[in-house]
């Protein structure tokens, strides 16, 4: 299996098989708190039995129960891909994995203020600037 940053913000994974996407779904696995306050607050609140019925609160419990947990695994038209940031939990579940950095960063530019003020500084600037150069 190999990883590929494609952009900043996605990271490709290439040359898996089945297994490693299901390996991969167990790795990137999160519980959603919100779905979990959210099945506490409707268990908890007798209001909702009284007005909608136990069986609809049955039905919602077992829907939030399938919401419960999700991945980071996403999936478009190329393949799979997963967050950037992700990169070293997936080698911590593989061992070493190949990793290829496809971005094209640009190039740096002069900074604006390293540009010298077409103007003298009073002397009380060129004091500040003196102090904050040694400090």
């Amino acid at each position: 299996m190999r990883l590929k940053l494609e952009t900043p913000v996605k990271l490709r994974i290439m040359d898996h098989n089945d297994g490693d996407i299901v390996k991969l779904q167990g790795i990137l696995k999160y519980k959603d708190s919100t779905i979990e306050q959210t099945m506490r607050q409707l268990q908890k609140n007798p209001f909702y039995y009284r007005r909608y019925g136990e069986p609809w609160v049955n039905t919602r419990l077992d829907e939030l129960r399938k919401e419960l947990y999700k991945t980071l695994l996403f999936q478009d038209e190329q393949g799979y891909f997963t967050l950037p940031g992700l990169r070293e939990k997936i080698e911590g579940g593989y061992g070493h994995v190949h990793f290829t950095n496809e971005v094209t960063y640009p190039e740096f530019k002069l900074i604006p203020w390293k540009k010298k003020p077409p103007y003298e500084p009073l002397p009380y600037q060129e004091e500040a600037i003196a102090k904050f150069l040694i400090w």
